[in-house]
């Protein structure tokens, strides 16, 4: 292997850290908790497991596919970076709505960051709320 060649080895989600099935992407969107951003909304839910996984949910609305692909690849870096300070019994379900085709790399980072750290907050004070009224 070429010096510096780890650094170009694709940088992807495991299998267990990704929502794969229909059923799984449903459940989240019939049960989860919604934090509402600008050109972003965040579900997130209990899944019992351990480990946080993501699943992203862009319209044919948003655009054509080489933007959809754009949003997706920010959604999936952001959740990749901060995923180890999650809950890591929980899904993370983000839909891009129309504005997010109008939104830079930056603005998409920056609104998927927040959001995810709201979630984080709302699941923190969830369960010690859970935890004084059993």
């Amino acid at each position: 292997m070429p010096v510096g060649a780890e650094c170009l080895r694709p940088q992807t989600l495991p299998k267990g850290a990704r929502l794969r099935r229909r059923s799984e992407f449903l459940q989240v969107q019939r049960c989860g908790h919604r934090v509402r951003g600008a050109s972003l909304i965040l579900l997130v839910q209990k899944n019992g497991g351990s480990l946080a996984r993501l699943g992203i949910t862009i319209s044919k609305k948003v655009g054509g596919a080489v933007l959809r692909n754009r949003v997706k690849r920010h959604l999936r870096v952001v959740f990749r970076h901060l995923r180890h300070g999650l809950p890591s019994d929980s899904d993370f379900l983000f839909i891009a709505r129309e504005e997010a085709a109008c939104r830079s790399g930056a603005e998409l980072t920056t609104e998927a960051t927040a959001l995810l750290a709201e979630a984080s907050r709302r699941n923190t004070r969830d369960l010690a709320e859970h935890r004084r009224h059993p």
